[in-house]
């Protein structure tokens, strides 16, 4: 095949605008001849793209060539400028050593069988091309995904060999790809200078900063050129030592030594202090301590008046225990606790009283019946002879207002003991302990302010995070620890680490303390139609008990008009028709129950019995309140179901036998109540003929006894 001659080009000279892999070597034969080229069949020569010298990854050895193989043994391919194959000229066989060479230098060492590759020489950094040049040392995830886009159009150039007349510039070696980490130092850079204007600067994300003088990876120029980050000078030591509050969820107090403390003061506060310098909030002798030596060597040592009072606190509590335990040394089974109030204290409401006036604000979780409020108005007494108090307010829900002035007026014997019930503070009264009954059914009871505080509370707090954390923020509000081990341990703090002002019993773990039956009450209010005719009926009943007490007999027949007067007062207390007994239940008592049962229900598990006297009172209740799979209504006389709380309309002449927890539902200032407090005295008193009794009119002593139980019902009735 003829070819046509064309003049020889003289090789570039050192210092021209050649890249770097087309740059013949020093050892090279300067008069090497280069063969004669065909015609190109294109108008015009293409040139030679420019190196990219930035992204490494984008001249990568393809992954099935050997970093070792030189690309002039890659398979010729065809092109469409040049179909027939060429004689190699030995020039092109020295431009194909020299490109091996430079390949090579850029070749790491191989680990094993997988070829490591080395950074490869960097150019020398001016204008565009140093930002180019120093995004070759970006992350690994950042060079791969480069090499695996730009690999492709790589192999075309570098893999193999065109039969037509080659040009050195694309005779180009590839480098291999670059490590994911290279913390060897790069070789010296070739200064070479581009041949245009560089390839394209690389997008905003891919830029690294500019340097000065050699391109260096990024990481390497980063630590060169950041400026060392300023040393905060040491904060220059007071000419005073201090004992400062540490606020937080714990506060706790830090010492803090000054300019020219003495060695003895330094001695002393490492004897009492942490490593932190926090002084223990049990040590009384920590800071009279510190005082004394530092007023001996005659260095000031001041004390911050809030370090002062939360070290108050934390004394008066220890000297409040201290009381108890000299004024009641045999703990909840002392003697004088169970005249503390008008009703003896079972061992473990003994002990929650104690408890309660020990941490001065606490929250009693016990379980429902277990007598909270008993407990509340025991640790009330206790806290008026041994800490000074003298004014009580109660939050509680409207429904147990009348239920607690009952419960007061019934235990507590202090007269200058008093109670108000209620929101508004008039008059300037402030108080010195609050008590707050059940308040996940209150609003703002948080804002509430008083020394001592006491709070009862059936909820399942294990159930309920929100309320169990801002019952320890108001209860902690010294931040004593209980709110830090709150936060810390959520939950399962409610077992070890709110020990100091949490108290919470099972009935399972009492039982033993417990009477077989437990009574209490939900006092609601009559409405004027009842009230007349309660009061009308009650005054009957007292003016027969009157000419018994004139005359020391009850003929039968006044025997049987005191029967129907009490029978009278008792209807009056819930009927809407209070003459009667068969009228439909009052709207007083169907709210009560209904606000009672919403109580009741918020227990997980609890089985609930109400007890109908009737009917068509229970014919009523299943139409006002439904019956849910808990709550069971029974006709009074039938045998109860396995329940855990039986509920009674009102209060039966003689004590029925429930065991458990027995709730009566009680008019207020009336015979209902009346019966209610003076149940335990009629466990075996007779019944007369209107109450039931199948033995006739009683006589003799046995009518004695019924005659005194009424009468003291009566009394009780106010």
């Amino acid at each position: 095949m003829a070819t046509r001659s064309r003049p020889r080009r003289a090789a570039p000279a050192a210092g021209t605008d050649t890249p770097a892999a087309d740059a013949a070597p020093a050892t090279a034969p300067a008069d090497t001849p280069r063969p004669k080229r065909p015609p190109r069949k294109t108008a015009a020569r293409a040139e030679a793209p420019p190196e990219p010298a930035a992204p490494a990854a984008a001249d990568a050895v393809p992954a099935a060539e050997s970093p070792s193989t030189p690309a002039a043994k890659a398979s010729p391919r065809r092109t469409a400028a040049n179909k027939a194959p060429v004689k190699k000229a030995s020039a092109d066989k020295a431009a194909d050593r020299v490109v091996e060479k430079v390949a090579e230098k850029a070749v790491a060492k191989p680990v094993g069988d997988a070829p490591v590759a080395k950074t490869p020489p960097a150019r020398k950094a001016t204008g565009k091309t140093a930002a180019t040049t120093a995004t070759t040392t970006t992350t690994a995830d950042t060079a791969a995904t480069t090499a695996t886009s730009a690999a492709p159009k790589a192999a075309p150039k570098t893999a193999a060999k065109t039969p037509g007349p080659k040009s050195p510039a694309k005779k180009r070696a590839v480098p291999p790809a670059l490590p994911a980490v290279d913390s060897t130092p790069p070789p010296a850079p070739v200064e070479v200078t581009a041949a245009s204007d560089g390839p394209a600067e690389p997008a905003e994300s891919a830029k690294a900063p500019r340097s000065r003088g050699k391109a260096a990876p990024v990481a390497d120029e980063a630590a060169v050129d950041a400026p060392p980050a300023p040393v905060a000078p040491a904060a220059p030591l007071l000419p005073y030592s201090v004992v400062h509050l540490v606020d937080g969820d714990e506060r706790r107090l830090r010492w803090v030594a000054g300019a020219g403390c003495p060695d003895t003061l330094h001695e002393a506060a490492a004897e009492h202090a942490d490593a932190d310098g926090f002084l223990p909030a049990d040590d009384d002798d920590a800071l009279p301590t510190l005082l004394r030596l530092a007023d001996e060597a005659g260095h000031a040592l001041q004390v911050e008046p809030a370090a002062w009072l939360q070290l108050a606190h934390s004394r008066d509590a220890r000297h409040r225990l201290h009381q108890l335990e000299t004024s009641y040394p045999e703990g909840p089974t002392s003697p004088a606790l169970q005249a503390l109030l008008r009703a003896p204290l079972a061992p473990f409401q003994a002990e929650g009283a104690l408890f309660a006036t020990c941490a001065g604000r606490a929250l009693i979780a016990d379980e429902r019946g277990l007598g909270k409020t008993v407990q509340a108005l025991a640790a009330a007494v206790l806290l008026h002879r041994h800490a000074g108090v003298r004014r009580v307010l109660l939050r509680c829900a409207p429904a147990r207002r009348l239920s607690w002035q009952r419960e007061w007026a019934r235990f507590v014997r202090e007269t200058d003991l008093e109670l108000r019930i209620g929101d508004e503070l008039a008059d300037g009264w402030t108080p010195d302990l609050v008590l707050i009954d059940e308040p996940q059914r209150l609003e703002r009871w948080e804002a509430i302010d008083a020394p001592f505080a006491l709070v009862l509370c059936g909820a399942d707090l294990s159930a309920q995070p929100a309320l169990l954390d801002a019952l320890v923020r108001f209860l902690d509000c010294h931040r004593q620890g209980p709110l830090a081990r709150l936060v810390q341990h959520g939950a399962a703090a409610l077992d070890d680490g709110l020990q100091t002002l949490l108290l919470r019993r099972r009935r399972r773990e009492v039982a033993a303390q417990l009477p077989d039956s437990v009574q209490s009450e939900r006092v609601l209010t009559m409405e004027a139609p009842q009230r007349a005719a309660h009061d009308r009926a009650l005054a009957d009943a007292r003016a027969r008990l009157a000419g018994w007490r004139r005359s020391g007999r009850l003929s039968d027949a006044e025997q049987w008009q005191l029967g129907v007067a009490l029978q009278a007062a008792r209807v009056a207390c819930h009927r809407a028709e209070p003459g009667q007994a068969d009228s439909p239940l009052a709207e007083a008592t169907l709210t009560a129950l209904q606000d009672l049962l919403g109580e009741l229900r918020t227990t997980p598990g609890l089985r609930i019995a109400l007890v109908c006297p009737t009917a068509a009172d229970r014919t009523q209740l299943e139409r006002r309140l439904g019956v849910a799979g808990r709550l069971a209504l029974v006709l009074d006389g039938t045998a109860l179901p396995a329940v855990d709380l039986v509920v009674r309309i009102g209060t039966p002449w003689r004590p029925q036998a429930t065991p458990g927890q027995c709730v009566h539902l009680v008019a207020d200032a009336s015979l209902d109540a009346g019966l209610f407090d003076t149940l335990a005295l009629r466990a075996d008193v007779p019944c007369g003929p209107v109450e039931g009794g199948r033995e006739g009119f009683l006589q003799g002593a046995r009518l004695q006894r019924y005659l005194l139980a009424a009468e003291a019902a009566l009394n009780a009735a106010g």
